[in-house]
């Protein structure tokens, strides 16, 4: 098999707060070890918390 290169733009996705619509929300550092992993998060300008299944910020690419 051979390799095939191909072009990929990466981004980076931020998490706005839902509550206050400011801040961004933030990893606390903590993983809960559920069945699928959750990542709590808190906001960086009204301190809201809310847990995720990613981790914010994450990066991502496309084609």
């Amino acid at each position: 098999m051979s390799e095939i290169e191909q072009e990929v733009k990466t981004f980076s996705v931020h998490y706005q707060c839902d509550d206050c619509g400011v801040g961004e929300m933030a990893p606390t550092g903590i993983m809960l070890m559920t069945h699928s992993p959750q990542y709590p998060h808190k906001c960086d300008k009204c301190g809201t918390g809310r847990t995720f299944a990613d981790r914010y910020p994450k990066v991502i690419t496309r084609t």
